[in-house]
């Protein structure tokens, strides 16, 4: 929402800066610049970047006469792809994920990759406070896909609910969101929903016990537009690996005939 007489400014900080380090900079910003430099009285008030992390799924044909390397090395070296395009593309300010500029550098990789596809969800993490029933707003840059009654739109990492490991998802052609455990029994039919157009993803009366792996919960979307993630003002794009798969399918390209 607008608030007039305001400038909002992000900063994106390198790693491994300390808090102390982070307030001497906004400091600095409001002392020499704000207050000495601009034209008029306004106020500078400083939003934390977020950072939106890409789930990628890459599949791809492979002819195994066109390589020395196994499968298994390929799908490595489109890892490693993956990661250094994110460095090169990503991780900063008004970056756009395109994906098919990430195909073409996977295709171009290696002549034994045939083709390629890829599946893009976008996922947030916050950290629940387990024991107690609160309300959580897990806000995404762009919109989420309407539900249908094949696809997931939302789903989410896993934690410990009613003593079972659990996670979260919407219901089928709904945007209602329910917990259910690892053989897909519903523990709770309704514990949130989610806004397509605004991209939100609201969780209500949400009482994990603990979070597995540590204490944040990752929920994943399917953007309207996999091809094209624009996140909006002080929103960052990153790819988490641990989330995503490569996986290559055989393809020979010549024509067997048994004789």
């Amino acid at each position: 929402p607008p608030k007039y007489g305001c400038v909002y400014v992000s900063l994106n900080y390198k790693d491994n800066i300390s808090d102390e380090s982070k307030i001497e900079v906004e400091n600095a910003i409001q002392t020499t610049l704000s207050e000495n430099i601009s034209v008029m009285s306004i106020d500078t008030l400083f939003a934390d970047s977020i950072t939106t992390f890409l789930e990628l799924n890459t599949f791809f044909n492979l002819d195994p006469d066109l390589t020395s390397k196994t499968p298994l090395a390929v799908e490595n070296d489109i890892d490693t792809l993956i990661t250094s395009f994110a460095t090169r593309n990503l991780k900063s300010f008004n970056k756009v994920f395109r994906r098919s500029n990430l195909l073409t550098e996977i295709d171009d990789l290696d002549e034994a990759i045939l083709n390629s596809r890829m599946e893009v969800k976008l996922q947030q993490r916050f950290t629940p406070s387990p024991g107690q029933s609160l309300a959580y707003d897990i806000n995404f840059p762009v919109t989420i896909a309407q539900p249908d009654d094949e696809n997931r739109r939302v789903t989410s990492g896993r934690f410990t609910f009613n003593n079972v490991i659990c996670t979260i998802r919407n219901k089928l052609s709904s945007t209602k969101l329910e917990i259910v455990d690892i053989d897909q029994n519903i523990q709770q039919d309704n514990v949130g929903s989610y806004d397509s157009l605004k991209g939100t993803v609201n969780l209500v009366g949400f009482n994990p016990t603990s979070i597995e792996g540590g204490t944040v919960l990752k929920i994943s979307v399917v953007p309207t537009n996999q091809g094209t993630v624009r996140p909006l003002r002080n929103y960052v794009l990153d790819v988490d690996l641990d989330n995503s798969t490569t996986s290559s399918q055989i393809d020979f390209q010549e024509t067997r005939v048994n004789l």
